[in-house]
């Protein structure tokens, strides 16, 4: 390729994440959820694609429409399933327009009623400390989230996957049984087992 049409490439793309960060703005909700307040959701946090922890890490869930649509089907009628964009995703360095269709905003909403988009400028801790829990493929907020007192569901593989406070979910009848579980019971996690699966 010559420089030429390298620098076009990374115009085009440029571009192409700016229309894609439009359409995410246009479809977001105008404020943030708060469980105080009578919101019962799960917080879905996108991963930035392309990337590794998503694919292969992800197996079939590198389309995480299908994670959204599962967590739709398996949730009470009255719960929202709250969706948040990786801000990288719109990041003019990076290769964001490469891990998202033009219509892949439009394609969550269609999944339910029950989705929401939430801004990515909302504050993520804030999102996760009112979330029933915290679904992931591999990400490091599932760690965050466990860490601060709500459960994470996992879709791939991640370090923290067998960690006190985490359910690694392969099929949906692993995330019926853990919604089921979170919801009925709620989950108890001890400070003390987190502190001692990091010394292990």
């Amino acid at each position: 390729m010559s420089k030429l049409k390298y620098n076009y490439s990374l115009l085009k793309g440029e571009h192409y994440k700016h229309r894609l960060k439009n359409k995410y703005a246009e479809a977001v909700t105008s404020s943030m959820p708060r469980r105080r307040d009578g919101d019962q959701y799960y917080l879905v946090a996108l991963h930035y694609q392309p990337e590794e922890t998503s694919c292969p890490t992800g197996g079939v869930y590198v389309e995480q429409r299908q994670i959204v649509k599962l967590l739709c089907e398996v949730t009470p009628p009255d719960f929202k399933v709250y969706v948040k964009e990786h801000s990288s995703q719109f990041h003019p360095n990076m290769e964001g327009e490469a891990g998202r269709s033009e219509n892949y905003y439009d394609d969550l909403l269609k999944i339910s009623e029950k989705v929401v988009l939430i801004g990515v400028e909302e504050d993520t801790f804030g999102l996760i400390d009112n979330a029933l829990a915290t679904v992931t493929v591999s990400g490091t907020i599932g760690w965050e989230s466990v860490f601060r007192g709500s459960p994470a569901i996992v879709f791939g593989r991640a370090w923290y996957e067998d960690m006190a406070g985490v359910f690694k979910v392969k099929s949906k009848s692993d995330l019926k049984a853990a919604v089921s579980l979170i919801n009925e019971d709620g989950v108890d996690i001890s400070h003390d087992k987190l502190i001692s699966y990091h010394k292990n």
